[in-house]
């Protein structure tokens, strides 16, 4: 005996279509292929897409920018943003850190390094006798003491140096506001003289001269400046964290800071110490430090003197 049996589908959800693993209704009469629903990972529902470079990822940001995108958009470029700030190397026809000058400035007028000769980098300077690159030998004069800045708790036995030209003598005497020290000659150029020990008020400062053997008294009149080291404080570093690759600008805020000319950044890593100008405005000192290339801890210190901390 032969059965016939009637199979009627009713409702049947996708017509002349079929669901995918998406459960989607896909091919037939929709005109959407059988990937329907899925992101370029597969995943049902998911967000990755192709970036700009062809890349499966889920977005961040701008869709339209790859991370694998270099700084000129150049999909597995090796373009890199500088320690100036410029999109540089890779396809962009510009060398990395173009817009730095011959001192390493960026923007820079080569004059931050200037020789006394007019050329960048040359390292010549006038000598005590303003004469170009000289040796000190064409006159007697004093230009720098070295530090002019002393705190008044200082342990080493408050010996400046005094630079200048035609200071070798048999016997050379240092006068500190008229009360005299003897002084110890280096050589043409260099002497040492030791404050008198009754010099040690906080706030005073004083002019120095010096007087060789033959009587002759250097030309330029000098001062030094004694601050009270127990009221100067530093309170706070700003920024605490910067960014490698960028050139940064940090401040020291405190108290008892003083105006001085030979301040000092030191920067500390490792058993290395560098020193960076500090300058000083509305009682903070800033100095710039140059980029890094790698992530880093390190040691700021501020010196007024160069030799301090």
């Amino acid at each position: 005996m032969v059965m016939r049996m009637v199979v009627v589908m009713i409702g049947v959800p996708c017509g002349d279509a079929f669901k995918n693993f998406c459960e989607k209704c896909v091919m037939g009469g929709t005109g959407k292929d059988a990937n329907y629903g899925k992101d370029c990972n597969n995943e049902c529902g998911g967000s990755a897409r192709n970036d700009s470079c062809g890349v499966c990822s889920k977005p961040t940001g701008d869709r339209r920018t790859s991370a694998f995108a270099d700084c000129n958009n150049d999909c597995f470029g090796t373009a890199v943003n500088d320690s100036c700030g410029n999109c540089a190397g890779g396809k962009t026809g510009k060398q990395v850190d173009y817009a730095k000058d011959a001192c390493g400035i960026c923007g820079g007028d080569n004059s931050t390094c200037l020789g006394c000769d007019g050329i960048p980098n040359s390292g010549k300077i006038n000598d005590s006798c303003k004469v170009c690159g000289g040796d000190g030998s064409t006159c007697t004069a004093i230009s720098t003491v070295n530090p002019s800045l002393l705190p008044t708790t200082s342990d080493s036995g408050r010996t400046v140096t005094v630079l200048g030209a035609g200071l070798d003598g048999s016997a050379i005497k240092c006068l500190f506001d008229g009360d005299e020290s003897q002084g110890t000659v280096i050589n043409r150029t260099h002497c040492q003289c030791t404050i008198p020990s009754g010099k040690t008020a906080g706030g005073k400062t004083f002019t120095v001269k010096v007087v060789k053997d033959s009587g002759d008294v250097a030309t330029d009149d000098l001062t030094i400046t004694l601050y009270d080291s127990t009221t100067t404080k530093i309170t706070s570093l700003t920024p605490s964290e910067v960014l490698t690759g960028m050139d940064t600008s940090v401040t020291f805020a405190g108290n008892g800071f003083v105006d001085s000319s030979s301040a000092a950044c030191i920067v500390a890593a490792g058993e290395k110490k560098m020193y960076f100008p500090a300058t000083f405005q509305s009682g903070s000192y800033s100095c710039r430090l140059p980029a890094s290339k790698k992530s880093m801890s390190i040691t700021l210190a501020l010196s007024l003197n160069r030799i301090h901390e």
